[in-house]
């Protein structure tokens, strides 16, 4: 879990934004990093947070290299994720019946 603050801080992802990507609160994040493992997250926030960082699985983390390429990469991840969110709430939005 170490690792993965040190990524998420050169990264530049406060818990604030982390907590949006993954759709929890910014305690539940603290939460989360604090666990001794992130084999104990919930499965969903889990599998969130390894497409946004480009991994498969918790060993993957410790191999992340942080540079400009991987930076741009996760942004743009992050990006899609809301967008596809808002898509989908306008969505929703249309479906309302009155």
């Amino acid at each position: 879990m170490e690792r993965l603050n040190e990524i998420l801080k050169e990264l530049g992802i406060s818990k604030v934004k982390l907590a949006k990507c993954l759709g929890v609160s910014r305690q539940m994040i603290y939460n989360y990093l604090e666990l001794d493992d992130i084999n104990k997250w919930p499965k969903d926030k889990k599998v969130i947070l390894f497409n946004l960082l480009g991994v498969k699985s918790a060993d993957e983390i410790n191999e992340i290299k942080v540079d400009t390429d991987y930076i741009m990469d996760v942004e743009t991840r992050i990006s899609n994720l809301f967008e596809n969110t808002n898509k989908n709430s306008e969505i929703a939005d249309t479906n309302i019946v009155f």
